[in-house]
């Protein structure tokens, strides 16, 4: 196994869906104004019907894709997603999305 060090990012927090806590890639604002990605939205609102922040009724077509801020995370995610990474015992180079399913796999900290 590889011992490695663990390596944070600082992902912008406007660009992080507040249901999945993760980087957005298609955000949507909703009627009440809150920002999904809508990937997440869509499966919430299939089961719950409310929007997640406001607990009103919410409609699976209440939301506007937000394309400005869609292109601010696809400049963001060339800027920092093809950061390499290398463990200290495996001599190889990861880029961020492969290095973290690598590192989950076989390194520990």
């Amino acid at each position: 196994m590889c011992y490695g060090k663990e390596e944070y990012i600082n992902i912008p927090n406007e660009y992080l869906c507040p249901i999945s806590n993760d980087l957005m890639d298609e955000p949507v604002k909703t009627k009440y104004g809150h920002i999904f990605d809508k990937n997440c939205i869509e499966k919430w609102l299939n089961i719950k019907k409310i929007c997640p922040l406001t607990r009103k009724y919410l409609n699976i077509n209440d939301y506007v894709l937000q394309n400005d801020l869609k292109k601010k995370i696809s400049i963001w995610k060339k800027n920092n997603l093809n950061i390499k990474y290398k463990t200290k015992c495996c001599k190889k180079f990861y880029n961020l999305e492969n290095f973290q399913e690598y590192f989950l796999k076989n390194c520990y900290i």
